[in-house]
């Protein structure tokens, strides 16, 4: 009897910076886009969207996210060598603290050679994602995904092209906050699982009512409704690992409760009006970086 493989499965992002390049620095690849030329009148914000779209995905416990610390070294450079020193800790605390690691250090480097617009790159971060997403190892599934700041990669468009062994290759990748999100939303591993609790019933039916006299909050909808919001729902794990989205065919945020830790992912769900019990945990503000059909509340 052959051995049973179970796979590994691992989601993964990888960001990618533009560079400051000049006489005395060269990029780290040849596809880099150049920032000397805008540096003095965006350094300060590209620090601030940084920040935004790192801290933005903590509430992916599951997802793993890497930079590269030939690219990062150039988007540093001048914030070191020029006019704001202080920027260069910034930077790297955030990396720290929303968990972004480098993945040479902790992939390893390989020997894989793409050709870019007959360019010869070694050592790649394009390739390294490339190569994550379309693994051929039994006992290993991987779901990698590029998110490039804005202007970090000399191509008009959101696919990379290049070349490996002779053999044309594409790599899609993500330039906005809402693409990254429809992406973990489309491809996270392992996926979340709807589990139906009966104290909050289904399609407005249902729920139990509490020794204080009032009801449970109801799930208006469907089991199979919740499962697809639930994919797109987020949270703030600094509060706790539950999570919301705005639920616009209700007119409603529908709530997940994490059901603590369990291989199967799961949470149970329902649906709250602003002055329910539990609404203050959601935050509008975030949802409305990612929805664009959330009324004035």
């Amino acid at each position: 009897m052959p051995d049973i493989v179970i796979k590994k499965q691992l989601t993964e992002i990888f960001f990618l910076f533009p560079e400051f390049i000049d006489v005395n620095r060269l990029a780290s690849a040849p596809y880099i886009c150049n920032m000397s030329d805008p540096f003095e009148e965006t350094s300060p914000i590209y620090v601030k969207d940084l920040n935004k779209v790192l801290s933005f995905f903590t509430y992916e416990k599951d997802v793993d996210r890497y930079y590269d610390k030939k690219n990062l070294e150039g988007l540093l450079y001048p914030y070191r060598e020029l006019s704001y020193p202080d920027i260069e800790t910034q930077v790297r605390l955030a990396l720290r603290d929303y968990d972004v690691v480098d993945w040479r250090e902790e992939l390893g480097e390989d020997d894989t050679v793409i050709e870019w617009h007959g360019n010869r790159v070694e050592n790649d971060t394009c390739a390294k994602v490339y190569e994550r997403a379309h693994t051929d190892e039994d006992d290993l599934m991987v779901h990698a995904t590029l998110f490039v700041f804005p202007n970090a990669i000399d191509d008009g468009s959101e696919r990379f092209v290049f070349r490996k062994d002779n053999i044309k290759c594409f790599l899609p990748y993500h330039t906005t906050l809402k693409g990254l999100h429809t992406w973990l939303s489309e491809n996270r591993i392992p996926k979340r699982q709807f589990r139906y609790c009966d104290k909050h019933g289904e399609n407005g039916i249902g729920g139990r009512l509490l020794p204080d006299g009032t009801h449970t909050a109801l799930l208006d909808c469907s089991r199979e409704h919740a499962q697809d919001i639930l994919h797109k729902a987020i949270g703030v794990i600094s509060v706790d690992r539950d999570l919301w989205y705005y639920d616009a065919e209700y007119g409603k945020v529908l709530y997940f409760e994490y059901q603590n830790d369990n291989p199967q992912n799961e949470f149970h769900g329902y649906h709250l009006s602003q002055g329910d019990k539990g609404y203050e945990k959601v935050n509008l503000s975030l949802l409305r970086q990612i929805q664009d059909d959330i009324p004035s509340i």
